[in-house]
């Protein structure tokens, strides 16, 4: 995920602004935002899913790139980096039923198995 706060320019004339990244193996990431979500007078931040090659590391950005789609648009960019951070997966519940239930099957078959083992061990009288 990618947040920007943006106030366009009044003469903006690009459609869209994209957002690339790049991790130390030059693999990237991309969003695409539309300068219609933004506006001339107060600054907006949205917010849109990286679309990332299949080995991006996100803890190894090393570099980003704004680019407009507009060729002969000429414009000033001011650029803070607030943060770069990933967000961890969270398993969702239903991962945690069947790591449990899991558990439980294995708990049981080797229950199993040690009294038939311990069944064959006994003298018979």
């Amino acid at each position: 995920m990618v947040s920007i706060s943006l106030r366009l320019l009044a003469d903006n004339t690009a459609e869209s602004l994209t957002v690339f990244l790049l991790d130390s193996s030059a693999n990237s990431a991309f969003a695409t935002f539309q300068t219609s979500d933004f506006n001339t007078t107060v600054f907006v931040t949205r917010s849109l899913a990286l679309t990332a090659d299949p080995v991006f590391d996100y803890n190894e950005v090393s570099a980003f790139r704004l680019t407009g789609n507009d060729p002969f648009a000429s414009f000033t960019v001011s650029v803070a980096v607030d943060t770069l951070a990933t967000i961890t997966p969270v398993p969702e519940p239903a991962t945690y039923g069947l790591v449990a239930s899991g558990s439980v099957f294995a708990l049981a078959a080797w229950r199993r198995r040690s009294a038939s083992r311990s069944d064959q061990q006994r003298p018979k009288v």
